[in-house]
Formats: C-alpha cells, structure tokens, sequence
C-alpha cells in the first residue's frame, strides 16, 4: 500500500474531533449500538475517548471491549459519498493509573469544556487499541489499513490542531477561499461556494460546491511547514503573492 494513501488517513484521522462510537449493545444482545463522541489521540495513534459511568457505552464497553469509530468528513453533508471517511476497530481498556494525568492534560486541552463534566457526572477515560482501520479517500480510493503502519507515522501537529484554524477560515475569510480556488485552479467561480476541508502541513484543500458537484482544490505549502504557528503566515503570504502577480498582469 502506498505511503502516501496511509498519511492522507492518518492526518484525516488527526483532524478530526467527534466519532461515531459503536459498541455491542449489553441491553440488546447481538445489536450495534451507536452514539457521538468526541476524541482525542496519544503520539501513538490511539484514539482516547471520556465516557461517563451511567452512560450505556461504559457499560457496554466494560462488557465487551471491542467497538469501532467511525469518523465521517464534517462538510460532507452535500454530497457524503465523494468525500473521505474512516473507521477504526479498536479495543478500549480503562487508562491506567499512572498515565491519567498525561491524558487528561491533553483531553481537556483539546476540550476545555469537557472538565464540566467531571462536576456533573462521574467519567472515565478509555484508551483504544488499535486492531484494523477501514480508509475511504473518495470514489475507489478504499483500503484497509494494519495497526502497525497505521501507527508508525509522526503526528503531524497541524492536522492535529486543524479544527478551530478550519473554523476560522471558513467563518471569515471566504473571499481568500475564492481567491486561492480561482489562482491554483480553472474552476468556475460563478455560483459557486467554498470551504476550506483540511490543512496540514504539506498543505491545504479547499472544497467547491457547486449546484450539481462537489471540487477539490489542493494548495501545496512549499516548504512543508513545520507546525501550527506557521500556518497564518504561509496563508498571508500565499494571498500576497497571488495579489501580486494579479496586480503585475
């Protein structure tokens, strides 16, 4: 399998924030059971999740381990079937004692919210093992994906830290979308919506709604940046030079 394919859906993976976990149902024996939430990820892949006691998945989960995550492209709504999505097979287990405040550190850190919850109910953290990954980049790109090469990868902190940058870019700057789409692209601009779907470290993709089609835009950073405080001024330099060249013209 190619290299390329696995970091596409390891950093598809680090992007993302909420799942679909789905554990076996101790209520109804032999059925699925499903419910959304949120996620974090150590250095080694492994997905970290905070489930309340009373919750049915703590049970379920303390009956059998075994659950999958299904993590779906959040601005996928339009047209679901053409964009990535990516499921895990994992085995959750309690986090020990003595790695809890690590992971708790990071968790709340990427969900400063969630330390509400440790007033209003009783939660623990579970950590997955990672057994098989299902990757769906679009139309014919499938694969399964072992543990081992799934996990052998270095984070990149940018996706990992993509979300609130995501938020922002789709939020305010949408005029800087087009211009991107309109300079590294021949689509038409004309009727069209933008979004900006992911950011990493080689680089960025911006997605085009059209009536009938969903395009994708990739934006290459040359150099590959090296962390998340790079990211604002490779983008401003990017639009400075596009405006150059379109002022020069």
């Amino acid at each position: 399998m190619s290299g390329s394919r696995i970091a596409d859906a390891r950093r598809f993976y680090e992007a993302g924030r909420a799942a679909t976990l789905c554990t076996h149902s101790n209520v109804h024996e032999g059925f699925p059971f499903g419910s959304v939430v949120q996620y974090d990820i150590t250095e080694q892949a492994r997905p970290v999740i905070y489930v309340s006691r009373i919750a049915q998945h703590f049970k379920n989960i303390v009956h059998d381990p075994r659950a999958s995550l299904f993590i779906p492209d959040p601005n996928s709504l339009s047209a679901p079937l053409s964009c990535p999505r990516i499921t895990l097979l994992v085995e959750f287990a309690r986090v020990p004692e003595g790695d809890k405040d690590k992971i708790e550190k990071s968790y709340l850190k990427r969900f400063p919210d969630a330390v509400d919850h440790r007033v209003a109910h009783d939660f623990e953290f579970f950590v997955g093992e990672l057994m098989q990954v299902r990757w769906i980049g679009g139309f014919g790109d499938i694969a399964w994906i072992g543990p081992k090469e799934f996990s052998a990868l270095v984070r990149d902190a940018i996706a990992y830290h993509s979300a609130p940058m995501i938020e922002h870019m789709n939020e305010d700057h949408k005029d800087a979308l087009a211009e991107y789409v309109n300079h590294f692209s021949t689509l038409s601009l004309s009727g069209a919506s933008f979004k900006l779907s992911s950011i990493d470290r080689q680089g960025f993709t911006v997605r085009v709604f059209h009536e009938s089609r969903v395009e994708h835009v990739k934006v290459a950073f040359e150099p590959e940046l090296g962390g998340p405080e790079e990211v604002r001024g490779a983008l401003i330099s990017l639009l400075q030079e596009i405006r150059g060249e379109t002022e020069s013209s």
